[in-house]
């Protein structure tokens, strides 16, 4: 059955459009596995996680097919989760290294000083915003 408007597109139908739209320079720019990918809410920006202990963040709107994405380096293992905060100004990424870290799009670095959540006692695989985006869920397994 054919997604609704209202659900999400699943990942892999995601990482497909965005590969079409950027001629498919995603996945070469990581250094291993892209694992998951969010959309921002304005559909502007794709975020993808990776294996490589990354998350970049890629405008679909770029003229420059070649532009850069924002890379956003911090975690010490996989980077298994990604989600927009409502607004699309924060990133959240779950990792391996058992933190998550919410990441400021806005701020001049966005890799310079996220901030870091610890707790988990294992791998943080999903994070996801509350609809008004002042709290933030986590998973792990």
């Amino acid at each position: 059955m054919p997604p609704t408007s209202r659900e999400p597109p699943n990942a892999v139908q995601a990482l497909s459009d965005a590969l079409a739209v950027t001629g498919g320079i995603l996945c070469a720019a990581h250094d291993d596995r892209v694992v998951a990918v969010a959309f921002s809410p304005d559909g502007r920006y794709l975020a993808t996680a990776s294996a490589d202990t990354t998350a970049r963040v890629w405008d679909l709107r770029a003229t420059d097919p070649s532009a850069s994405p924002i890379v956003l380096r911090g975690h010490d293992d996989a980077v298994k989760g990604v989600a927009f905060s409502p607004d699309g100004r924060y990133l959240a990424t779950g990792s391996d290294d058992m933190t998550a870290r919410v990441w400021d799009l806005q701020a001049t670095d966005p890799s310079a000083s996220p901030r870091i959540l610890r707790g988990h006692n294992d791998a943080v695989s999903a994070v996801a915003f509350s609809p008004d985006g002042y709290s933030l869920a986590t998973a792990g397994f």
